[in-house]
């Protein structure tokens, strides 16, 4: 590269950019400017570029200033644009004259990663700190992207990306787009580089997600068939059988001597499905009835139902309520969740890193002075797999936000733990930290804690306590 030449111009002509200034607007160093106006003839030309916006040099054109001189000597360098203006300043300040402060140069190396998309090797040699120093300021950069990338890779998976119509995701599910493809679709400023490998690892992990969630559903709804059926069946056989001589010239007081059945009669069908009684809510059981109130039978309680239970609890212990958004209007009792237990109809304000979709769609939460402090998907009729993902979301901003640890909880039949443990101990969960802060609650444990405060005179005065009266560890 040829080396620029040496100009001299008016010093009226000169601009400084404040964007483009490593120190962050601050104050100059008087002493630096007053030291620089004893050697002036000494001092290296200025750097500008096309505009005349200073890109190194600021404290030396304060010294012109200050001796009153009218022109100044500089070096104009064509900039492509203003990432490259501010790396070049940052170098310029690094490794000479006033050098950087270390705040300035962990600040630049954030811009220039966060803003302008540069790699780390140019980011170590600008700011001139060794690999592992820079890693360290920008590790929670990095932790929010690949949450974006990995987001946005199961949206182009499931078509439901905004920038990508429905065509191109179905080629995406088919892997008509390459990877590299993909890749380019995410790319962030300065084409910032996806590994491919990473990418494809996402993608590959949600399209066996979905396959196998669809497999478990096809399943658990073959044997919610097999099991309504055989119901009807025994149903069907405990009913009272008609005589097998009663015919038409039977008087009608032998009739109903005998118990033979009128053919024109209207026979009731027998039930397809197990009648399941309705969950008491907290407040239509009281005084003497309260013993009506409690729930026996877990093996008939439904995922409303379960719901209800985790909502009246958390109302009891004084806390805000959030219902997951599919289920907010649906029909419960003659009415809805939402309106028996006042949920929230809208998230705490906070970074959701995009996010939110997803996790508007957990079961229930509990929220306490304006921040989510616990979280529970009901393991029931479908895949756990897509509920541990919203948790692990839910999970991974609270930690980007830097928050205190919240209390993930998984409820399901007991006789589904081991297939529950199985999905929360994958690589991916594991991965991050997942299985280690998500506890485990049995629809038995449930109940009994349910009928155990419905019962008494007070609700617990500790959700924290409660919850670890209650759920297991893995």
């Amino acid at each position: 590269m040829e080396e620029p030449q040496v100009l001299s111009i008016s010093i009226e002509d000169i601009k400084i950019d404040m964007s483009m200034d490593p120190r962050l607007g601050e104050k100059r160093d008087h002493v630096v400017i007053e030291g620089y106006v004893e050697v002036l003839d000494k001092l290296p030309p200025i750097v500008i570029d096309q505009d005349n916006h200073i890109i190194d040099g600021v404290h030396r054109y304060h010294a012109h200033l200050l001796a009153g001189k009218d022109t100044i000597q500089v070096k104009r360098q064509v900039m492509q644009d203003e990432g490259e203006a501010f790396i070049t300043s940052v170098t310029a300040n690094s490794w000479h004259g006033a050098s950087l402060k270390p705040r300035h140069r962990r600040k630049a190396a954030r811009r220039l990663y966060e803003q302008y998309g540069f790699p780390n090797d140019e980011i170590e040699a600008a700011v001139g700190r060794k690999s592992s120093t820079v890693e360290k300021w920008l590790k929670d950069l990095k932790d929010e992207w690949k949450a974006h990338v990995r987001e946005t890779a199961y949206r182009l998976y499931e078509g439901t990306d905004e920038y990508v119509d429905k065509a191109a995701s179905k080629a995406i599910r088919k892997r008509e787009w390459s990877q590299r493809e993909i890749a380019e679709h995410l790319s962030g400023p300065r084409k910032k580089q996806i590994g491919t490998r990473r990418l494809r690892d996402f993608i590959e992990h949600r399209r066996d997600e979905l396959l196998a969630e669809k497999e478990r559903q096809e399943e658990e709804a073959h044997l919610a068939e097999e099991h309504a059926q055989t119901e009807q069946e025994v149903y069907a056989e405990e009913q009272p059988q008609p005589p097998c001589d009663s015919s038409d010239d039977t008087p009608a007081e032998e009739t109903a001597a005998t118990g033979a059945v009128d053919e024109s009669a209207e026979i009731e069908e027998p039930a397809t499905e197990p009648d399941i009684p309705a969950q008491p809510t907290a407040d239509e059981v009281e005084g003497n009835g309260q013993q009506e109130a409690k729930i026996a039978d877990t093996s008939k309680i439904t995922h409303q139902g379960i719901e209800d239970m985790l909502l009246w609890l958390g109302k009891e212990m004084g806390l805000d309520l959030w219902i997951a958004k599919d289920d907010r209007n649906k029909k419960y009792r003659d009415s809805t969740l939402s309106l028996l237990h006042g949920t929230l109809s809208s998230l705490p304000e906070q970074d959701y890193k995009g996010a939110r979709k997803t996790i508007e769609r957990i079961d229930v939460m509990w929220i306490e002075d304006g921040s989510i402090v616990a979280a529970f998907e009901v393991e029931h009729t479908t895949g756990i797999s897509t509920g541990l993902l919203r948790l692990s979301d839910l999970n991974l901003v609270n930690q980007l936000n830097r928050q205190p640890q919240l209390y993930l909880c998984v409820v399901a039949k007991r006789q589904d733990d081991d297939k529950v443990r199985k999905e929360i101990n994958r690589l991916s969960f594991r991965e991050i930290g997942l299985s280690k802060h998500c506890r485990y609650i049995s629809y038995r444990q449930l109940v009994d804690k349910y009928n155990e405060v419905k019962q008494s005179s007070s609700p617990p005065d500790d959700w924290r306590q409660f919850l670890d009266g209650m759920a297991d560890e893995w």
